[in-house]
């Protein structure tokens, strides 16, 4: 009889827990020797959450039992809960192997292909599921008082980094936090957004022009916090990049409220820049 085996961790898990790859594959070995299976294959799958089944090894498993399903009688895991966190993909997952005549055996599990095996394959997969939605609750009303508290959930905004105080991440302004404030006044000053863009790109900053939108639209530059968690904004306790005034008035820009002032003190360069007409269409002429 042959089999094969797959092994998942994810990074949460395996820093908490002592159930590292190594330990896994260590135990399936094992039951595969005792059952005297002969192991054709192993796919380690590192740091990959089992919420879904876009995963990188277990598609190639997938596609290695859609080629080799003649020579597989049995896939091997440490637990069903390393297959499947979500019942759904389990069940899917469970009828590509049994379309292959493939038996799943659970190296920690006692299942089978009786029927009240499957009946306890089903239970330990629902449980499965309901363990990841009580986690993901969890999650989702732990970044909810957060957000309430005024405290970031998400990854850093461009101007910010991460300061881990107690054990919990708080912003703080980092070395771009000047690029910020320039695109900012840029902006304000006359400049488009594909402008600040294509000078930002000449310094080394990959900043393309949905960037600097998305950087002019975001409160958190002004100590604010927008989320889908509530209808307002939330007074957040990291220190502001930009002062209120300024973001309110680039936001009327962009909704077309006010019109662009030009700025002529701040581009001497082109003084006539505000003033200039084109004979032809009456428009104003710019330089650059």
């Amino acid at each position: 009889m042959n089999a094969i085996i797959y092994t998942r961790v994810s990074t949460t898990e395996q820093a908490e827990f002592n159930n590292s790859l190594k330990v896994q594959e260590e135990i399936c070995l094992d039951y595969a020797k005792r059952n005297k299976y002969n192991v054709s294959k192993i796919f380690k799958e590192k740091g990959e959450s089992a919420k879904t089944t876009n995963r990188t090894e277990l598609k190639k498993l997938l596609q290695y039992i859609q080629i080799k399903n003649q020579e597989i009688d049995y896939l091997i895991v440490f637990k069903l809960d390393r297959l499947s966190r979500n019942l759904l993909d389990y069940t899917t997952i469970i009828s590509i192997l049994s379309k292959y005549g493939i038996i799943l055996k659970s190296a920690t599990e006692t299942i089978g292909g009786t029927p009240e095996g499957k009946l306890m394959q089903n239970i330990i997969a629902s449980f499965a599921q309901y363990d990841n939605d009580q986690r993901s609750q969890r999650t989702i009303s732990g970044m909810k008082q957060a957000v309430k508290e005024g405290r970031w959930v998400w990854k850093a905004p461009f101007g910010y980094k991460f300061l881990r105080r107690n054990q919990k991440p708080y912003l703080i302004p980092s070395k771009d936090k000047d690029i910020v404030i320039k695109i900012f006044n840029d902006f304000l000053n006359g400049k488009k957004q594909y402008e600040i863009s294509e000078e930002l790109f000449k310094y080394g900053y990959k900043i393309n022009k949905q960037k600097v939108k998305d950087t002019l639209t975001n409160p958190v530059y002004i100590g604010k916090i927008r989320s889908s968690f509530f209808d307002f904004l939330v007074d957040g306790i990291h220190k502001p990049l930009i002062d209120e005034t300024i973001f309110y008035r680039v936001q009327e820009i962009l909704n077309g409220n006010i019109k662009k002032e030009y700025n002529t003190d701040k581009l001497e360069q082109f003084p006539l820049r505000k003033f200039l007409k084109c004979p032809e269409c009456n428009r104003s002429l710019t330089g650059s």
